[in-house]
């Protein structure tokens, strides 16, 4: 299976909105470069170890929930 990576986000600190960046340095174990993540700031589950650095979310998946919740799309 192979996809394609349309947009990349990363957050500077937790609470803080994403922000679109048009390229990014990932580095194995820490995750992209600039991110709350990579910085050992973040914290987003409660269960510990590794292989939540980067999050993937299929476009079908955002599209289901613009259209679900009525939501207003960028662009």
């Amino acid at each position: 299976m192979t996809g394609l990576v349309e947009a990349i986000f990363v957050a500077t600190r937790a609470g803080s909105l994403p922000v679109s960046v048009s390229a990014v340095r990932a580095f194995a174990g820490r995750g992209l470069e600039g991110d709350r993540y990579f910085e050992g700031i973040g914290s987003f589950s409660r269960w510990p170890g590794e292989g939540r650095a980067v999050s993937l979310i299929q476009r079908e998946t955002l599209d289901a929930l613009v259209r679900v919740h009525q939501l207003k799309q960028e662009g």
